[in-house]
């Protein structure tokens, strides 16, 4: 046991380390880069997901899936994606909006129940057309397709049948990367963990391509060690910790900008995972959902991210492309309609749901099209509204 808490303490102490070396071989001027500063193979790009804009809910042989369940039931703060963004009539506008922003990459998700109905078994030829339709249109526009396979929107009709993935055991980093669960997991679930066979563990241990972060922003948390004394309990209390002021996430206040949280998230993965390839899949700021298009906070947190991402590339993180959060504004499946992350504000009150873009898809443009940024400009902007072109951001 005392060997085991020496071993953390070391492996603590290089984290830590790891981020202070990272500080000191920054560059002096990371305030002020490129799209240049980044290997040409490195990509940027945007992102949504299907039941948040796809819309179409009713059409073509699509089947509920949980969320649709969930929205209606009033979970979404009264919003559903029954409509959405209508991206299943417009996306041909969306790629083209996307060309215009110069987006080099595009991820977004596969609905289930567009594509295989029933959950299982044959698969939907329109579902299929669609998805294959917009592929198409993303590639003749010289725009990587990223594709998620799911993003919580299982088949109602599997949630019926099997109640949903509580029939199945899903486990993420351990698993993939050293064929097993992690140690403390082991020691606080205990029995109700299934044990992988030497056999198991061999197939999933380093079965993935790469991985894909989703990082907003940083949450502090406290250990709660009595919960191990309690006999029945679940999975939250096996952790024996809690996030600290966890209804900041639920409201539609902005997220603090805290870069140096991605910074460690990724040192951790270099030191502890063996630096696998990573994309960071979501990384943006929410703010209130409104018609204003002049987003300064959405500039500030994306250049500080994507600087403080190029920090950590140059230190050794294994990062390859960087994916922005969301491409428009969309259903968000905690807020509903009422916050907002896209780099395009999506007129709801207008019958053709009208597509603007705000300054932050202007001033990604700029940065895209390998404009040198400055968080200088964009202070100047919040100080001075007034100033509403993007241009002085750059130089």
């Amino acid at each position: 046991m005392e060997r085991d808490k020496c071993l953390i303490l070391v492996l603590f102490l290089l984290l830590n380390l790891a981020v202070a070396v990272g500080v000191l071989l920054s560059n002096d001027d990371d305030d002020n880069y490129s799209r240049y500063d980044f290997p040409d193979e490195f990509v940027f790009g945007s992102g949504t997901s299907a039941y948040q804009v796809e819309g179409a809910a009713d059409e073509d042989g699509r089947t509920p899936s949980i969320w649709d369940t969930f929205a209606h039931d009033g979970f979404a703060h009264g919003g559903n994606g029954d409509v959405a963004c209508d991206v299943y009539h417009k996306y041909k506008e969306d790629v083209q909006l996307m060309v215009e922003t110069g987006l080099e990459a595009f991820r977004f998700s596969i609905s289930w129940s567009r594509l295989i109905p029933n959950g299982r078994g044959p698969v939907n030829p329109k579902g299929l057309q669609y998805y294959n339709n917009l592929i198409n249109e993303l590639i003749s526009n010289g725009i990587q397709p990223h594709v998620t396979l799911y993003n919580y929107d299982l088949p109602q009709a599997l949630e019926d049948e099997y109640g949903g993935w509580l029939s199945r055991d899903v486990m993420i980093m351990e698993p993939l990367l050293h064929g097993d669960y992690p140690k403390i997991m082991k020691e606080n679930a205990g029995a109700r963990i299934p044990a992988f066979t030497s056999r198991e563990s061999k197939q999933v241990k380093g079965s993935y391509d790469f991985i894909g972060i989703i990082h907003y922003s940083k949450f502090n948390g406290t250990d709660i060690p009595d919960a191990l004394k309690i006999e029945l309990r679940d999975f939250s209390l096996d952790s024996a910790a809690v996030l600290l002021a966890i209804q900041d996430i639920l409201t539609e206040e902005e997220y603090p900008i805290a870069p140096l949280a991605l910074r460690e998230v990724l040192d951790t993965f270099k030191i502890l995972y063996g630096n696998p390839p990573i994309f960071i899949h979501e990384n943006g700021q929410r703010t209130a959902s409104n018609a204003s298009l002049h987003d300064v906070s959405r500039v500030e947190y994306l250049h500080a991210y994507i600087g403080t991402m190029l920090d950590s590339l140059r230190n050794g993180s294994n990062i390859k492309g960087y994916f922005a959060w969301s491409f428009i504004d969309a259903l968000e499946l905690l807020d509903g309609y009422k916050s907002s992350f896209g780099l395009y504000y999506v007129d709801r009150n207008d019958p053709e749901l009208t597509r603007y873009p705000k300054l932050s898809a202007k001033w990604y443009n700029q940065f895209l099209k390998g404009g040198r940024s400055s968080q200088v400009g964009a202070i100047q902007l919040k100080n001075d509204s007034s100033l509403v072109s993007v241009r002085h951001l750059f130089q």
